[in-house]
């Protein structure tokens, strides 16, 4: 009876050899690389090629974005500084901002329950008939 243990064969590397593209040394470069290696996401794409890349400074990439896919890419910052990451070997930071001459529109805010009920037609005449206003509103919860 033998009581040693075998040493396990090491895992071989993939017969296929990786060639390194060299590092994008502009913001266009790695928005460009960033986009060829999102294209297997459309949703990723189509939010990427909506942004123009302004500035690489540092670790800072600086992209312009305007309308509903700035709170798009905003909120999947993390995500894109991930893939910059990934293409650029260091942390990038991932700075948005809004071109010129183009005005934030602010978020659509969820209605306010007391100014739909002032509004209502029957609520505006029981207020005119009765001297009364609005003192309190809710939506009601949905029932599941």
């Amino acid at each position: 009876m033998k009581t040693g243990t075998a040493a396990a064969p090491a895992p071989t590397a993939p017969a296929q050899e990786q060639t390194k593209q060299p590092l994008p040394q502009s913001a266009e470069a790695l928005w460009a690389r960033a986009l060829d290696a999102s294209a297997k996401s459309v949703r990723t794409q189509s939010m990427l090629s909506a942004a123009t890349p302004i500035t690489w400074e540092g670790n800072e990439l600086t992209v312009e974005i305007g309308g509903p896919m700035r709170a798009v890419l905003d909120h999947r910052r993390e995500e894109i500084e991930k893939l910059l990451r990934s293409i650029a070997s260091k942390k990038v930071t991932l700075t948005i901002r809004v071109p010129e001459g183009i005005q934030e529109q602010p978020a659509d805010l969820p209605p306010d329950p007391q100014t739909i009920a002032e509004e209502h037609p029957l609520v505006r005449e029981a207020m005119e008939l009765f001297d009364g206003r609005v003192e309190r509103a809710a939506f009601r919860k949905k029932k599941t």
